[in-house]
């Protein structure tokens, strides 16, 4: 059809009409590049799914496409190499479990919505590759603890540390001599670094690093000597963890 015909007929606000209605990115992009058929049995097929679709919606309502999104992207990451996230392999195995879902809705449909049942079953079986990512990633996108015994062991070993930690910055400001010269009995984080405030003027009677000073110049926060290892430790770990 030449594009003097569908400027009247206005088939651009007719695909804006019905891009409003995708539930995704893909479907949008597949209205945008939509265009006429000039043979009769293509136009008669897509008329008679239209007419099918309309059926099965009033029967099973509308397929469940909400979870479906356009991944192109992070499958584009997930391959070796790629620098795909955990967030990427969560998104896709959502969008595969999305597919399946689709795929099930199709195959409950009435045998006489036979078009839309052939559009389902073209839909492959992603079982296998939903769960080989649902058994190391979990649905935000995190690996977990199982996904293999070296990482187990590392977020045991990350977990003891901060208990620790956690144990000695918290017993300084238990303790009287202690107390007596903080500007306020107070724990702060300072780069993820447990650290105490110090006032400047007793700066020597608490042993450790100084990781900042207030703006006043007055307060000094101090990460204690028994700590600071254990902190090294842990950024570590992280690194570790993260490898």
């Amino acid at each position: 059809m030449d594009s003097f015909t569908l400027e009247k007929l206005e088939f651009d606000a007719v695909k804006e009409i019905l891009s409003r209605y995708c539930q995704s990115a893909l479907g949008r992009a597949l209205v945008k590049n939509l265009s006429p058929s000039r043979r009769p049995e293509t136009v008669r097929r897509w008329l008679e799914e239209t007419s099918q679709m309309v059926i099965a919606i009033k029967q099973a309502g509308p397929p469940p496409f909400a979870s479906i999104t356009d991944i192109r992207e992070q499958l584009s990451r997930a391959k070796p190499g790629g620098g795909a996230s955990g967030e990427d392999f969560a998104i896709i195995a959502s969008t595969l479990t999305g597919a399946a879902a689709v795929k099930r809705w199709a195959e409950g449909l009435d045998e006489n919505l036979n078009l839309i049942r052939e559009l389902g079953a073209q839909i492959p079986d992603f079982q296998e590759e939903i769960e080989a990512i649902r058994s190391v990633i979990d649905s935000r996108g995190k690996v977990m603890d199982t996904a293999s015994e070296t990482l187990s062991r590392i977020r045991r070993n990350i977990e003891v540390t901060r208990r620790r930690i956690h144990e000695i910055i918290y017993g300084y400001i238990r303790r009287p001599d202690v107390v007596k010269v903080l500007r306020n009995p107070t724990v702060t984080l300072h780069d993820d670094r447990f650290v105490l405030p110090v006032k400047v003027e007793f700066r020597n009677q608490l042993p450790g690093v100084v990781h900042r000073v207030s703006n006043s110049g007055a307060t000094v926060f101090v990460e204690p000597n028994d700590s600071v290892e254990l902190n090294n430790t842990l950024v570590e770990l992280f690194n570790d963890e993260s490898s």
